[in-house]
């Protein structure tokens, strides 16, 4: 294989589909910059297939999430492309299922012809160039000596199918008392957990093994805090958990499933700061870990992985690298790497054979030509003692002694989240035009201990509010923000954040946008209970954070905007997406509503886009358009070089 050839090929390709935006200019217009940065990722995901013939691109087609395949031996060939069919559709993600298959999995739903029913996925062949439905999302093994074969869990169930065939047969029903059900790489059980009504965690190895319970200690009342479950180790020997075993701290333990014993890790492993874990292509093994802070780092127990990963981080020095696949000889492997202080990342192939490393391209080249922005990460104290992280970006060309700048406060977008301080289009958007921008992690994650974590529960509306807002006081002491000129932004719980940062502190919040945000938490509530009930995980994840205020009418008022609208006094920009499963449309017009019948400024844009996580080249132009005309209308707009 001529790697080069091969990379040149895609290359072209993939500049193509992207539109030629013009060199950069010393003032970029905000149309130009709004055009980059809607922009879809021109990669955003890379998978080698399972014989190392192809290779996967999450790639952009026509505005939208689509898949391009790419066989690496036929240089002449134009890619594949696969993408979600119909209006307003997209694809979440793409992967192989098979050799020769790949899943799409789609935003939304669609009606399959001839009376088929629906589906939220698709099956494509690559060779045969057959598309068809696939409603087994939850595919747990796909064996190696049965090419087209998998084992799926449904509901209640697993089953075995072929993707080749389309036959699915019923395998085995599940127990009702199991929580999980793992397979090894040949289809066969590896371990089961069962959960009882006193909340004991039951392992059974094998498919004859008797339940041996696990000795994990005094369980956590609080959902958030149960231990997670991540899946076998050791050939199925061991089950991998982290929780708070030993005290405060979230740490990474081992349990045998023949005695229920905790037993000492593999040294190579931390015991804490583990931020993800990587399962085995083919099964459910759990096969390495991502840890540590800043430029995180890589453990696999498989020695060719380990060895692999050690050689490419050395040669991508300073980046924040990632194995995203290998080939099932592990001969062929696509890697994702991020450059320090929020930079965007780029995709490369490596033939370990030839021991070459070749970019791919980058997720967004179009930017390429834009000012480097400068982030760094600081600590503050908020009002009751705790210690908040956060990561500032300043405005382009910028420096911290060239202030006060014009501030955009930006909460995460899910509550008991973490913001890395990685590259955000949005907030990257916003300091190339000129503002500062304060991500912090409020109380109520997971990556701080358990008494930070806690801190959080039932503080929804309340103290992680006060978070936010001591980081924006903390930034106009420190002379990086002009207190005058502050603004809250954010999606999902970030727009609900920022209108409640407004509420709470007009003074200070000037103005407020808030996408797909949630107005009233307890209607909210009350429809998380429409899907589940009091018993279930979900409804005690949201009873946790918010606590017991929605039984309280003055208590509920007192987190709720559209309940407080008359208290709301700054301006609002409210954007939402009509086609919205839970956080509905329905929220931002009632806000809009009662703030019209006080007076209020608000202005609500709706648009459909079926994408409440921003991924969409129409979801993106909307809110960078309407919050960059926004922002200057209340703010001033942003910073120049010769302020």
């Amino acid at each position: 294989m001529d790697v080069r050839r091969v990379l040149q090929r895609i290359a072209c390709y993939l500049w193509a589909i992207v539109p030629v935006l013009p060199v950069m200019a010393a003032d970029v217009e905000a149309d130009d910059l709004i055009e980059r940065f809607a922009a879809v990722e021109t990669i955003w995901s890379s998978a080698a297939s399972p014989d190392g013939k192809f290779v996967l691109l999450g790639c952009s087609h026509q505005q939208l999430r689509a898949a391009c395949v790419y066989e690496l031996d036929a240089m002449g060939k134009a890619p594949i492309i696969l993408s979600a069919p119909g209006e307003n559709r997209w694809l979440r993600s793409a992967e192989w299922l098979d050799t020769d298959w790949v899943l799409l999995e789609l935003s939304r739903s669609m009606e399959m012809d001839g009376n088929r029913g629906w589906t939220a996925a698709l099956a494509s062949n690559v060779r045969t160039g057959v598309t068809k439905p696939w409603s087994l999302p939850d595919v747990a093994s796909r064996p190696a000596n049965a090419p087209g074969e998998f084992i799926a869990r449904t509901p209640g169930m697993v089953v075995r199918g072929d993707v080749n065939t389309g036959k699915v047969k019923y395998r085995e029903a599940l127990h009702p008392d199991t929580t999980q059900l793992w397979f090894d790489a040949l289809g066969e059980r590896s371990i089961e957990l069962r959960t009882d009504r006193k909340q004991n965690v039951f392992a059974i190895r094998g498919k004859d093994g008797k339940p041996v319970q696990l000795k994990l200690g005094p369980l956590p009342e609080k959902s958030p805090l149960a231990p997670l479950f991540l899946g076998p180790v050791q050939g199925g020997r061991r089950v991998a958990a982290v929780g708070y075993f030993e005290g405060e701290v979230q740490r990474y333990q081992e349990f045998d499933v023949e005695t229920g014993e905790p037993v000492p890790r593999d040294p190579r492993i931390p015991a804490e700061n583990l931020l993800y874990f990587s399962k085995a292509p083919r099964s459910d093994d759990v096969i390495g870990f991502t840890y540590g802070t800043g430029i995180g780092r890589h453990f696999f127990f498989d020695e060719t992985l380990q060895k692999t990963q050690l050689g490419i981080a050395k040669a991508l020095s300073g980046q924040t690298m990632r194995l995203e696949s290998w080939s099932d000889d592990m001969s062929t492997f696509t890697v994702s790497a991020r450059p320090p202080g929020g930079g965007s990342e780029t995709h490369y192939l490596f033939d370990r054979k030839q021991g070459s490393l070749s970019p791919l391209g980058a997720a967004r080249p179009q930017l390429a030509d834009l000012p480097s922005l400068s982030v760094a990460t600081i600590e503050y104290t908020a009002r009751d003692g705790l210690e908040i992280e956060a990561s500032v970006t300043l405005p382009a060309g910028q420096r911290a002694e060239h202030g006060p700048f014009p501030l955009i406060v930006m909460a995460r977008a899910e509550f008991a989240g973490r913001d890395d301080g990685g590259f955000d289009w949005w907030a990257n958007f916003l300091a190339q035009r000129g503002y500062a921008v304060l991500r912090p992690n409020v109380r109520g994650a997971s990556d701080r201990g358990k008494a930070f974590l806690s801190a959080g529960f039932g503080e929804f509306g309340g103290a992680m509010i006060d978070d936010l807002i001591d980081g924006a006081r903390f930034l106009v002491g420190s002379g990086l923000a002009d207190r005058n000129r502050i603004c809250a932004a954010g999606r999902g719980y970030g727009g609900y954040a920022a209108l409640m940062m407004g509420l709470r502190e007009p003074g200070l919040i000037r103005c407020a946008v808030a996408v797909n945000a949630i107005t009233d938490p307890v209607t909210m509530f009350g429809r998380v209970l429409q899907f589940t009930n009091e018993q279930s995980e979900a409804f005690q994840y949201w009873e946790t954070y918010i606590g017991t205020r929605y039984n309280d009418k003055a208590a509920a008022t007192a987190i709720s905007p559209a309940r407080s609208a008359q208290s709301l006094r700054v301006p609002v920009l409210l954007l939402h997406d009509t086609d919205r499963l839970l956080a509905k449309a329905s929220q931002s017009r009632h806000l809009k509503q009662e703030m019209d019948l006080y007076q209020r400024s608000a202005r609500l844009v709706e648009y459909t886009a079926a994408d409440p996580a921003l991924l969409t080249y129409k979801a993106r132009h909307t809110v960078l358009t309407e919050s960059d005309a926004f922002l200057k209308e209340h703010l001033g707009g942003g910073a120049t070089a010769g302020e």
